[in-house]
Protein backbone atom coordinates (compact mmCIF):
# COMPACT_ATOMS: atom_id res chain seq x y z
CA UNK A 1 0.00 0.00 0.00
CA UNK A 2 2.32 2.74 1.10
CA UNK A 3 4.33 1.74 -2.85
CA UNK A 4 0.84 2.42 -4.04
CA UNK A 5 0.56 5.59 -2.12
CA UNK A 6 4.14 6.95 -3.32
CA UNK A 7 3.71 6.25 -6.83
CA UNK A 8 0.32 8.10 -7.31
CA UNK A 9 2.06 10.99 -4.95
CA UNK A 10 4.81 11.15 -7.68
CA UNK A 11 2.47 11.26 -10.42
CA UNK A 12 0.98 14.09 -8.89
CA UNK A 13 3.37 15.96 -7.76
CA UNK A 14 4.74 15.14 -11.65
CA UNK A 15 1.67 16.26 -13.01
CA UNK A 16 1.89 19.72 -10.84
CA UNK A 17 5.37 20.87 -12.31
CA UNK A 18 4.73 19.67 -15.60
CA UNK A 19 1.56 21.86 -15.25
CA UNK A 20 3.54 24.83 -14.33
CA UNK A 21 6.09 24.23 -16.50
CA UNK A 22 4.16 24.27 -19.70
CA UNK A 23 2.65 26.74 -18.00
CA UNK A 24 5.22 29.15 -18.82
CA UNK A 25 6.06 28.69 -22.32
CA UNK A 26 1.84 29.41 -22.75
CA UNK A 27 1.93 32.22 -21.08
CA UNK A 28 4.90 34.03 -22.59
CA UNK A 29 4.06 32.87 -25.84
CA UNK A 30 0.80 34.62 -25.44
CA UNK A 31 2.23 37.73 -24.03
CA UNK A 32 4.34 38.03 -27.73
CA UNK A 33 1.23 37.21 -29.29
CA UNK A 34 2.81 33.84 -30.68
CA UNK A 35 -0.48 31.70 -32.10
CA UNK A 36 -1.04 28.45 -29.98
CA UNK A 37 -2.76 25.33 -31.31
CA UNK A 38 -3.25 23.97 -27.95
CA UNK A 39 -2.00 23.64 -24.40
CA UNK A 40 -2.18 19.58 -23.23
CA UNK A 41 -1.16 18.31 -19.67
CA UNK A 42 -0.16 15.11 -20.63
CA UNK A 43 0.48 12.47 -23.77
CA UNK A 44 -1.57 10.16 -25.81
CA UNK A 45 -5.11 10.01 -26.29
CA UNK A 46 -7.54 12.76 -25.26
CA UNK A 47 -9.31 12.68 -21.75
CA UNK A 48 -10.85 15.98 -21.59
CA UNK A 49 -10.45 19.07 -24.10
CA UNK A 50 -12.13 22.31 -24.24
CA UNK A 51 -11.98 24.85 -27.28
CA UNK A 52 -11.26 28.38 -26.60
CA UNK A 53 -10.93 31.51 -28.59
CA UNK A 54 -8.24 30.37 -30.34
CA UNK A 55 -6.64 27.57 -28.55
CA UNK A 56 -7.68 24.21 -27.20
CA UNK A 57 -7.04 23.14 -23.97
CA UNK A 58 -6.52 19.68 -23.43
CA UNK A 59 -6.19 16.53 -20.93
CA UNK A 60 -3.99 13.74 -22.11
CA UNK A 61 -4.59 10.12 -20.57
CA UNK A 62 -0.77 9.24 -19.39
CA UNK A 63 0.91 11.71 -16.71
CA UNK A 64 4.45 11.74 -18.24
CA UNK A 65 4.63 14.96 -20.32
CA UNK A 66 3.14 17.64 -21.84
CA UNK A 67 3.14 20.63 -24.64
CA UNK A 68 2.27 23.72 -26.24
CA UNK A 69 1.83 23.50 -29.68
CA UNK A 70 2.84 26.59 -31.55
CA UNK A 71 2.98 27.92 -34.98
CA UNK A 72 6.56 27.92 -36.18
CA UNK A 73 7.76 25.27 -33.69
CA UNK A 74 7.01 22.25 -35.78
CA UNK A 75 6.48 21.36 -39.47
CA UNK A 76 3.50 19.59 -39.43
CA UNK A 77 0.16 21.69 -38.82
CA UNK A 78 -3.13 20.17 -37.36
CA UNK A 79 -5.16 19.06 -40.38
CA UNK A 80 -8.52 20.46 -38.48
CA UNK A 81 -8.02 24.06 -38.53
CA UNK A 82 -7.32 26.42 -41.73
CA UNK A 83 -3.61 28.09 -41.40
CA UNK A 84 -4.69 31.52 -42.23
CA UNK A 85 -2.31 34.96 -43.14
CA UNK A 86 -2.60 36.19 -39.79
CA UNK A 87 -1.91 32.66 -37.83
CA UNK A 88 1.54 32.38 -40.32
CA UNK A 89 2.50 36.03 -39.15
CA UNK A 90 2.21 35.08 -35.48
CA UNK A 91 4.43 32.68 -35.67
CA UNK A 92 7.60 31.61 -33.03
CA UNK A 93 9.85 32.15 -36.60
CA UNK A 94 8.72 35.48 -36.83
CA UNK A 95 9.95 36.94 -33.80
CA UNK A 96 13.51 38.15 -32.47
CA UNK A 97 15.74 35.71 -30.66
CA UNK A 98 15.18 37.26 -27.27
CA UNK A 99 11.47 36.82 -27.41
CA UNK A 100 11.88 32.92 -28.64
CA UNK A 101 14.46 32.45 -25.52
CA UNK A 102 12.16 33.95 -22.90
CA UNK A 103 9.44 31.64 -24.11
CA UNK A 104 11.69 28.62 -24.51
CA UNK A 105 13.69 29.30 -20.92
CA UNK A 106 10.38 30.37 -19.05
CA UNK A 107 9.12 26.96 -18.32
CA UNK A 108 11.97 26.17 -16.19
CA UNK A 109 12.21 29.55 -14.61
CA UNK A 110 8.76 28.63 -13.72
CA UNK A 111 9.29 25.80 -12.28
CA UNK A 112 11.99 27.82 -10.14
CA UNK A 113 9.80 30.49 -9.09
CA UNK A 114 7.35 27.02 -7.91
CA UNK A 115 9.97 25.65 -6.14
CA UNK A 116 10.66 28.98 -4.21
CA UNK A 117 6.98 29.47 -3.43
CA UNK A 118 6.63 25.74 -2.02
CA UNK A 119 9.81 26.01 0.09
CA UNK A 120 8.93 29.28 1.67
CA UNK A 121 5.12 28.12 2.77
CA UNK A 122 6.85 25.08 3.95
CA UNK A 123 9.44 27.28 5.94
CA UNK A 124 6.61 29.96 7.11
CA UNK A 125 3.47 28.17 7.42
CA UNK A 126 4.35 24.97 8.66
CA UNK A 127 5.64 23.62 11.87
CA UNK A 128 9.25 23.21 12.09
CA UNK A 129 10.85 20.42 14.72
CA UNK A 130 14.52 20.15 15.59
CA UNK A 131 16.66 18.01 17.98
CA UNK A 132 17.85 19.73 21.35
CA UNK A 133 20.85 18.76 23.01
CA UNK A 134 19.14 17.30 26.23
CA UNK A 135 18.15 13.98 26.54
CA UNK A 136 15.01 12.53 28.63
CA UNK A 137 15.40 9.20 31.12
CA UNK A 138 12.71 6.92 31.71
CA UNK A 139 12.15 6.35 35.36
CA UNK A 140 13.25 2.77 36.87
CA UNK A 141 15.00 1.96 33.15
CA UNK A 142 18.55 0.64 32.77
CA UNK A 143 19.63 4.16 32.38
CA UNK A 144 17.66 5.00 35.41
CA UNK A 145 19.31 2.53 37.10
CA UNK A 146 22.69 3.45 36.33
CA UNK A 147 22.31 7.10 37.88
CA UNK A 148 21.19 9.25 34.77
CA UNK A 149 18.60 10.95 35.76
CA UNK A 150 15.95 13.34 33.35
CA UNK A 151 17.09 16.67 34.15
CA UNK A 152 16.63 19.66 31.63
CA UNK A 153 20.32 19.86 31.08
CA UNK A 154 21.20 16.77 31.10
CA UNK A 155 23.61 16.37 28.09
CA UNK A 156 25.55 13.17 26.22
CA UNK A 157 29.08 14.09 25.73
CA UNK A 158 29.26 13.32 21.91
CA UNK A 159 33.08 12.72 20.51
CA UNK A 160 33.57 14.60 16.95
CA UNK A 161 36.53 12.60 14.91
CA UNK A 162 38.09 14.40 12.05
CA UNK A 163 40.02 11.83 9.77
CA UNK A 164 40.84 14.98 7.20
CA UNK A 165 38.06 14.33 5.16
CA UNK A 166 34.92 13.80 7.46
CA UNK A 167 33.56 15.03 10.63
CA UNK A 168 32.28 11.42 12.37
CA UNK A 169 30.11 12.40 15.16
CA UNK A 170 29.64 9.58 17.75
CA UNK A 171 28.06 9.39 21.19
CA UNK A 172 30.00 6.82 22.50
CA UNK A 173 32.09 3.57 22.05
CA UNK A 174 31.13 -0.11 22.62
CA UNK A 175 32.78 -3.53 22.73
CA UNK A 176 31.01 -6.49 21.40
CA UNK A 177 30.79 -10.10 23.05
CA UNK A 178 31.42 -12.05 19.74
CA UNK A 179 34.01 -9.38 18.57
CA UNK A 180 36.69 -9.75 21.41
CA UNK A 181 39.21 -8.48 19.30
CA UNK A 182 37.75 -4.77 18.28
CA UNK A 183 36.54 -1.87 19.85
CA UNK A 184 33.41 -0.17 17.88
CA UNK A 185 32.29 4.23 17.57
CA UNK A 186 28.57 4.36 18.24
CA UNK A 187 26.73 6.46 16.04
CA UNK A 188 23.51 7.83 16.47
CA UNK A 189 21.39 8.55 13.91
CA UNK A 190 17.57 8.64 14.47
CA UNK A 191 15.07 6.54 11.61
CA UNK A 192 12.83 9.60 12.28
CA UNK A 193 11.42 12.37 14.32
CA UNK A 194 8.93 9.82 15.82
CA UNK A 195 11.83 7.81 17.21
CA UNK A 196 14.40 9.14 19.28
CA UNK A 197 15.21 6.54 21.17
CA UNK A 198 19.17 5.55 22.12
CA UNK A 199 17.86 1.93 20.71
CA UNK A 200 17.34 -0.43 17.66
CA UNK A 201 18.12 1.10 14.24
CA UNK A 202 19.18 4.26 15.54
CA UNK A 203 22.59 2.96 16.81
CA UNK A 204 25.32 1.82 14.51
CA UNK A 205 28.38 0.17 15.17
CA UNK A 206 31.43 1.13 13.06
CA UNK A 207 34.88 -0.22 13.62
CA UNK A 208 37.55 1.96 15.26
CA UNK A 209 39.82 1.74 12.23
CA UNK A 210 36.76 3.20 10.01
CA UNK A 211 37.79 6.30 7.55
CA UNK A 212 34.59 6.93 6.46
CA UNK A 213 30.89 6.09 7.46
CA UNK A 214 30.15 4.82 4.05
CA UNK A 215 32.56 2.12 4.26
CA UNK A 216 29.73 -0.43 4.68
CA UNK A 217 31.88 -3.57 5.82
CA UNK A 218 33.14 -1.70 8.86
CA UNK A 219 29.67 -1.34 10.41
CA UNK A 220 28.95 -4.09 12.37
CA UNK A 221 25.72 -5.81 12.83
CA UNK A 222 24.65 -7.20 15.96
CA UNK A 223 23.74 -10.81 15.76
CA UNK A 224 21.97 -13.43 18.44
CA UNK A 225 23.95 -14.00 21.90
CA UNK A 226 25.39 -10.40 21.62
CA UNK A 227 26.45 -8.44 24.90
CA UNK A 228 27.13 -4.90 24.26
CA UNK A 229 29.38 -2.81 26.78
CA UNK A 230 28.23 0.60 26.20
CA UNK A 231 30.51 3.20 27.31
CA UNK A 232 29.67 7.21 26.86
CA UNK A 233 29.59 9.98 29.22
CA UNK A 234 27.13 13.28 30.12
CA UNK A 235 27.75 16.61 31.96
CA UNK A 236 26.93 17.03 35.41
CA UNK A 237 23.76 18.65 35.77
CA UNK A 238 25.30 20.85 38.30
CA UNK A 239 28.85 21.33 36.44
CA UNK A 240 29.08 21.37 33.20
CA UNK A 241 32.62 20.76 33.05
CA UNK A 242 32.75 18.01 35.15
CA UNK A 243 31.90 14.58 32.75
CA UNK A 244 30.82 11.31 34.32
CA UNK A 245 31.63 8.01 32.54
CA UNK A 246 28.37 5.48 32.36
CA UNK A 247 28.93 1.77 30.73
CA UNK A 248 25.56 0.23 30.27
CA UNK A 249 25.61 -3.66 29.66
CA UNK A 250 23.23 -5.12 27.00
CA UNK A 251 21.67 -7.59 25.18
CA UNK A 252 21.02 -7.85 21.65
CA UNK A 253 17.41 -8.62 21.18
CA UNK A 254 15.55 -9.52 17.80
CA UNK A 255 13.84 -7.86 16.18
CA UNK A 256 12.41 -8.93 12.65
CA UNK A 257 14.77 -10.16 10.98
CA UNK A 258 17.97 -8.17 12.79
CA UNK A 259 19.33 -7.56 15.91
CA UNK A 260 19.37 -4.38 17.75
CA UNK A 261 19.90 -2.86 21.62
CA UNK A 262 16.21 -2.93 23.43
CA UNK A 263 15.64 0.03 24.74
CA UNK A 264 17.35 1.01 27.89
CA UNK A 265 15.47 4.75 28.82
CA UNK A 266 17.43 7.08 27.64
CA UNK A 267 16.34 9.27 24.47
CA UNK A 268 16.43 12.69 22.81
CA UNK A 269 13.77 15.83 22.89
CA UNK A 270 12.72 17.62 20.20
CA UNK A 271 10.76 20.90 20.18
CA UNK A 272 8.23 22.15 17.21
CA UNK A 273 8.32 25.75 16.65
CA UNK A 274 7.13 28.38 14.13
CA UNK A 275 9.95 30.44 11.88
CA UNK A 276 9.75 34.26 12.14
CA UNK A 277 9.36 35.54 8.57
CA UNK A 278 13.23 36.74 8.13
CA UNK A 279 13.96 33.17 9.43
CA UNK A 280 11.84 31.54 6.71
CA UNK A 281 13.50 33.52 3.89
CA UNK A 282 16.78 32.73 5.25
CA UNK A 283 15.92 29.00 5.17
CA UNK A 284 13.96 29.22 1.65
CA UNK A 285 17.25 30.44 0.52
CA UNK A 286 19.15 27.95 1.43
CA UNK A 287 16.97 25.04 0.43
CA UNK A 288 16.66 26.73 -2.72
CA UNK A 289 20.49 27.00 -3.41
CA UNK A 290 21.28 23.13 -2.30
CA UNK A 291 18.62 21.55 -4.14
CA UNK A 292 19.23 23.66 -7.04
CA UNK A 293 23.09 22.99 -6.41
CA UNK A 294 22.23 19.25 -6.38
CA UNK A 295 20.35 19.09 -9.74
CA UNK A 296 23.04 21.17 -10.82
CA UNK A 297 25.25 18.24 -9.81
CA UNK A 298 23.55 15.27 -11.27
CA UNK A 299 24.00 16.58 -14.71
CA UNK A 300 27.43 17.35 -14.80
Amino acid sequence: MDTLINILLFVLMLGILITFHELGHFLTARLFNVYIFEFAIGMGPKVFQMQGKETKYSVRMLPIGGYVAMMGEQEDMPNDIEITEDIKKRSLKSINRGKKAVIMSAGIVVNLLLGLLIFSISNLATPQTRLLSNFNVETDSVAFTAGLRNDDVLVVNTLELDNGTQVIQTVGTATISSQTDKSYYVLYSPVSFQDLTFSGANLRYIDQTITSVYEDDKIYNLVSGDQINFNFSYYDAGDENTIIPVTLTLDAVAKGDAFVVEDFGLSLNKETYYNTFGQAMEKTGQDFVNSTSAVVRCLI
